[in-house]
């Protein structure tokens, strides 16, 4: 269904058009992520909130386990395997055990 939406003029470009949102199109509704550029102040409270995450309990326990390489005591994948035992003694049909 074409042209069902209102005329409207694109905020960037300027241009008519009749599509869905205020942008003409993604090349124009994306420049907003070009321009944007991060301060230093901004990397500053990024790393303060991740070093204060690394201060609680749970950070500490992650940053242990990133920090050990395997082999050197850090769970390997093996360590997680459970081992089933064989059943050998299981009782059959013949014996008639499992009936009574």
């Amino acid at each position: 269904m074409p042209n069902i939406y209102r005329e409207k003029d694109c905020p960037r470009c300027k241009s008519r058009h009749r599509k869905r949102g205020p942008f003409c199109s993604r090349k124009c509704a994306d420049i907003h992520r070009q321009n944007r550029t991060v301060t230093e102040e901004h990397k500053k409270a990024i790393s303060a909130g991740v070093r204060e995450y690394y201060d609680t309990p749970a950070g500490l326990a992650k940053r242990t386990i990133l920090s050990q390489k395997p082999g050197m005591g850090a769970p390997l994948a093996d360590d997680f395997y459970i081992n089933i035992p064989d059943i050998i003694d299981r009782p059959t049909v013949e014996d008639g055990d499992i009936w009574e």
